[in-house]
């Protein structure tokens, strides 16, 4: 169930820009309608608004993408912000903090500790999908510079091994 009228499909929106796209909230609050392709299931950051200065891609997950639809996001003109003061799509730019001001509001409803920043969904994202796909693919996504800057994210403390591992046989087939 969305909830168009009261603007929380919109912040959720901000958040998946966040957690599944890596886009960084200041980067957020600057792109516009024009920088999505639903054909491709991308994002388009330009330089002019990244925190690295180059013009780079990023892959929408599904969930992103199907929230998009739902709320119609194409149906706004393409010179629009995707998130304004509202969270809703804008023809004003809106600043960063008012995403961490309602990161606020959520983590203190849900009595979440001030360690949970509303950056860390990002860090979780990228932890996340480290577990999931190849980290170049990761560092991709995440638009990092380099592999060992996304291998920071990697977790060293399994104590389960890893299945995938598991599932091979390197016996040699003569």
């Amino acid at each position: 169930q969305h909830l168009h009228d009261t603007g929380d499909d919109y912040y959720l929106l901000a958040c998946y820009l966040l957690y599944g796209c890596f886009i960084r909230p200041s980067e957020i609050c600057a792109l516009r309608i024009r920088d999505l392709s639903f054909k491709n299931q991308t994002i388009f950051v330009s330089a002019a608004i990244s925190k690295n200065k180059k013009n780079e891609v990023v892959t929408m997950p599904r969930n992103v993408m199907r929230l998009m639809l739902d709320l119609q996001i194409y149906r706004y003109p393409s010179d629009y912000y995707i998130i304004g003061h509202d969270f809703k799509p804008s023809d004003k730019k809106c600043n960063d903090k008012i995403l961490r001001a309602k990161w606020l509001t959520i983590r203190k409803a849900l009595q979440l500790p001030d360690i949970y920043q509303f950056y860390s969904l990002k860090d979780t994202g990228i932890t996340k999908m480290i577990n999931i796909l190849d980290v170049s693919q990761v560092r991709d996504q995440a638009r990092h510079s380099s592999i060992a800057i996304t291998d920071v994210y990697t977790d060293r403390s399994k104590r389960d091994g890893n299945a995938h591992i598991k599932s091979l046989d390197f016996t040699p087939r003569v």
